[in-house]
C-alpha cells in the first residue's frame, strides 16, 4: 500500500520578499520554506518570491533582475523512498533576456542530481516528478532565472511503493523521453494496452520481464533496464552489419599498439597514422594509453582513424582527443531536450562545440572510416571528425542513434534509462534512425578489408596533392 502523502500548501498569504541572502527563512517559514540564491549574473536586482493564499507560490523576474532566488523546503521523506512531486504550474510572460539562464521548473534535487518538471506554458498545468533519494537531504526546488512570473500551485509529495513502479515509468517517459513525437508514438495508449503484463505488487525480476517486452516497441538502443547489483538489460538490439575486418586491419598495421577495450594503434607505411577508437567508454588505463598512441602519430603527414566499431561512451573524451585536431572553435552538432509535459516540447538547440586543446596542431588530412556499427558517443565523434575542414568521412552511414539516456530508479528498485535528447545534423534533421553520412559511400566487396584499402587510398591521394 502506499504510504499517506504529506500535502505542501495551503500556506498563509505573504508579501513579495526580495531574496537578497542566501538562507533566509520567508515569511510562513513553519511550513518549511526557505530562499537561497539560485542564479547571479552580475551586479543588480534581485527577483522577488511571493507565498500567496490557496497553498501557491511565485517567483517573478524581468529584463533587470540579475540575481535569481530559488525555494526550497525539505520532502520530509528519508534516503531510498521512491516519492512523487505533483502539482500544476505554469508561467506567464516568460522570455530570455540577456545575461539570463533558461531556468523555469519545479524539481526534486538530492545531492548532484535533480529531477525536474519544466514550466513552459501559461495555462496551469500539471506535473509529476518521481525520484528515489540515494542521499539526504531530499528538497523540493522551485527555480526561475529569466523575465517571467512562474507560479506552482497544489504541491503534493506522495511516498511511492514497489506497485507504483508502472505508472511511475509511464511519466518518467511522458516528461522526459524524447522520441514520442518523432516515432509517433501514444505512450498512453501503450500503458492501457500493457499495463496488465505488470506484475501488480511491482515484484522487480517479473516486472523487468514485462518492462522489456513492453519497451521493445520503442526500438531505441538507448533504453536499457537494470535489477540491483544486476547486469544492463537492453530493451533493442541492432543487427547492423560490421563494415570492418579487424584481423586484416591487424595484419596491415605494423608497430601496433594494443589498448584494451579502448582499440589500438599504429602504422600503415612511414607517412600515415592509424587509431581504431573502439570504445569511449574503456577503463581509464585503456584510454590513456590510445590516447598516448595517438599523440605519437601526430607527426606523421597523414591520419586513418576508424571508428567503424566504435560503441560510443562518454562524448567528452572524443572532445579530449580530437582537440589536437583543430586550432579553433567548431560546432559539429546541435541537441534538442526534452523540457516539457507535451511530446514537441524541446529546449532551443544547443551547440556542440569541439575546442582547440594545447600543443600543436596536426595540419595534414584526416580520413575517418565510418560504418553502421559507430553508434551513440561513436556518432558524437564522427560529426567532431564531419566538421573539420581537412578530414573526409569514407564508407557507410553510422548507425543513427544518439540518446543521451538518463537514469531513473523506480519505486520498485528497477533501473530505467532512456533518451532524453534529439541529437541534430547540419540540415537540422535528426540523426536518429538516419546516423552521420559519410562524405565518401563506399560499399565493401570481396575478401579483406576493402574499405579499409578505399580510404588508404584516399588518403594517398590527399597527400600527393
Amino acid at each position: 500500500m502506499t504510504p499517506t502523502a504529506r500535502r505542501i500548501g495551503r500556506l498563509p498569504l505573504a508579501s513579495v520578499l526580495a531574496a537578497s541572502v542566501v538562507g533566509t527563512a520567508l515569511a510562513g517559514d513553519d511550513h518549511g520554506w526557505s530562499t537561497t540564491l539560485g542564479a547571479v549574473s552580475g551586479p543588480g536586482p534581485t527577483g522577488t518570491v511571493a507565498i500567496l493564499s490557496e497553498g501557491a507560490v511565485a517567483l517573478e523576474g524581468d529584463a533587470a533582475t540579475r540575481r535569481f532566488p530559488m525555494l526550497t523546503r525539505p520532502t520530509g521523506t528519508g534516503v531510498g523512498t521512491s516519492v512523487r512531486l505533483s502539482g500544476e504550474a505554469r508561467l506567464l510572460r516568460g522570455r530570455l533576456d540577456a545575461g539570463q539562464r533558461d531556468n523555469s521548473y519545479v524539481a526534486l534535487r538530492y545531492g548532484e542530481v535533480t529531477e525536474r518538471a519544466d514550466v513552459r506554458r501559461e495555462d496551469w498545468e500539471p506535473f509529476r516528478v518521481v525520484a528515489t533519494p540515494t542521499e539526504a537531504p531530499a528538497l523540493v526546488w522551485i527555480f526561475l532565472s529569466h523575465t517571467g512570473r512562474l507560479e506552482v500551485r497544489d504541491l503534493r509529495v506522495d511516498p511511492l511503493g514497489p506497485a507504483d513502479a508502472f505508472p511511475a515509468m509511464i511519466d518518467h517517459l511522458a516528461r522526459t523521453y524524447s522520441f514520442l513525437d518523432a516515432k509517433k508514438v501514444d505512450l498512453a495508449a501503450m500503458a492501457t494496452a500493457g499495463k496488465e503484463a505488470f506484475p501488480k505488487d511491482g515484484d522487480p525480476a517479473k516486472f523487468l520481464e514485462a518492462a522489456k517486452k513492453f519497451l521493445s516497441a520503442l526500438k531505441d538502443e538507448h533504453v536499457w533496464l537494470q535489477l540491483p547489483g544486476g547486469p544492463i538489460v537492453p530493451t533493442h538490439v541492432s543487427d547492423a552489419p560490421l563494415n570492418a575486418d579487424f584481423r586484416t586491419v591487424a595484419k596491415r598495421v605494423t608497430d601496433l599498439v594494443a589498448c584494451g577495450s579502448a582499440g589500438f594503434a599504429g602504422r600503415l607505411g612511414d607517412d600515415v597514422g592509424y587509431v581504431a577508437f573502439a570504445s569511449l567508454a574503456a577503463p581509464a588505463a585503456d584510454a590513456e594509453r590510445l590516447e598516448r598512441a595517438f599523440v605519437a602519430l601526430l607527426d606523421r603527414k597523414g591520419l586513418l582513424l576508424d571508428l567503424r566499431a566504435n560503441s560510443g561512451g562518454d562524448e567528452r573524451q572524443a572532445r579530449a582527443l580530437l582537440a589536437r585536431l583543430t586550432d579553433k572553435p567548431i560546432v559539429y552538432a546541435r541537441r534538442q531536450v526534452r523540457n516539457g509535459p507535451r511530446p514537441t516540447d524541446f529546449t532551443l538547440p544547443m551547440d556542440a562545440v569541439l575546442a582547440p586543446g594545447p600543443g600543436p596542431v596536426f595540419a595534414g588530412p584526416v580520413v575517418v572510416l565510418i560504418g553502421p556499427r559507430c553508434v551513440s558517443s561513436g556518432e558524437g565523434m564522427a560529426q567532431m571528425l564531419a566538421a573539420l575542414p581537412r578530414a573526409t568521412l569514407l564508407g557507410l552511414p553510422t548507425r543513427g542513434a544518439s540518446g543521451s539516456p538518463k537514469a531513473l530508479r523506480l519505486p520498485n528498485g528497477v533501473t530505467l534509462w532512456s533518451s532524453t535528447w534529439v541529437d541534430l545534423l547540419p540540415d537540422g534533421s535528426s540523426l536518429e534512425g538516419h546516423g552521420v553520412p559519410p562524405g565518401v559511400r563506399f560499399e565493401p566487396t570481396g575478401p579483406g578489408d576493402p574499405t579499409l584499402e578505399a580510404g588508404l587510398r584516399l588518403l594517398r591521394e590527399q597527400l600527393a596533392k
